[in-house]
């Protein structure tokens, strides 16, 4: 599986597409299927697509840093809430640059986070999600890799199991930023889904508030 086309095909392309500054959200009310011909998936992320109205929001900081920024944003919450639970100030923590590289399993579990994220307040309906499902089918990507994105598109928006994907607290950090940066709290059904995850990744409140805090800062 080429999982760097399938982050690119998932998050977009580190530049936005012409007549969609980054900085500008998507009419409300738009066709999500306008979105769809022409290779506009690969450009625009489905991220973008699955979040709708809220592209404009969140999407550009994921395309113009990728998975790395969210690595780097949990990284640097972990660490300074390590050396706070020390007594030691944020200034002890390490530099946020020393992130480790997130395995590939380790990717594609972000990338499942995500996409569970963006359909967690249920705004898509059977239709719209018929054309995504249709647009990866003819999108170049290999046969595993659209299974995957397929596969996770069907799947039941369940934080218990996304939350089962981490495999120590670093990743389960890693794993709830993700689902952060690519929602926030505007809607009963997102702070549903953000407390649930964080209940099931058994992170500590004072732990979810560092991340919280890093990823808004990220997002500014």
């Amino acid at each position: 599986m080429d999982i760097g086309r399938l982050i690119e095909t998932v998050i977009g392309q580190n530049q936005p597409p012409a007549g969609r500054p980054h900085d500008k959200p998507q009419e409300s009310g738009e066709d999500i299927g306008a979105l769809i011909p022409g290779g506009t998936l690969g450009k625009l992320g489905l991220l973008a697509v699955l979040l709708g109205t809220a592209t404009g929001r969140r999407s550009p900081l994921l395309r113009a840093g990728g998975l790395a920024v969210l690595g780097t944003v949990a990284y640097k919450a972990y660490q300074n809430w390590q050396a706070s639970q020390r007594g030691e100030k944020d200034t002890a923590a390490p530099p946020a640059t020393a992130a480790p590289e997130p395995s590939g399993a380790a990717k594609l579990n972000l990338v499942k986070a995500m996409i569970a994220a963006a359909k967690a307040d249920g705004h898509l309906d059977g239709e719209e999600m018929r054309r995504i499902r249709e647009a990866i089918a003819t999108h170049e990507l290999d046969n595993e890799a659209k299974t995957f994105l397929l596969e996770a598109l069907s799947a039941p928006t369940d934080a218990a199991s996304i939350a089962r994907l981490a495999q120590n607290q670093q990743q389960a950090c890693e794993i709830y930023v993700a689902s952060r940066l690519v929602i926030g709290d505007d809607t009963p059904e997102e702070r549903r889904y953000m407390e649930e995850l964080a209940a099931a990744l058994k992170l500590p409140g004072t732990l979810t508030g560092q991340l919280d805090s890093e990823a808004r800062s990220a997002r500014a």
